[in-house]
């Protein structure tokens, strides 16, 4: 449809001349390609962040593991005697 419309195809010619003047010299795909690959090591820093704070969770819920069994028991003991007192609490 340009070519048969000599205005459109006068205005293509004279923004493809636009941008042709415009372009980004020829080293800008390397640096984008280094911005990428900066933002990909940052990924990786935050998933290893995620992580470590998952590792973290895991060897401290280990080394607490019995002072959190001696609050399970206690909590459980709780329930045990509100349980069994309920009826006589409650009346």
């Amino acid at each position: 449809s340009l070519y048969l419309s000599p205005t459109l195809m006068q205005q293509y010619n004279e923004l493809h001349s636009v941008a042709l003047e415009m372009q980004t010299p020829g080293d800008y795909t390397q640096q984008i390609k280094q911005i990428q690959d900066i933002q990909l090591q940052l990924k990786q820093m935050r998933l290893e962040a995620y992580y470590a704070l998952q590792w973290i969770g895991y060897y401290f819920i280990k080394y607490m593991q019995g002072p959190i069994s001696n609050v399970q028991n206690v909590l459980q003991s709780i329930n045990d005697v509100i349980v069994k007192n309920m009826p006589t609490w409650t009346k």
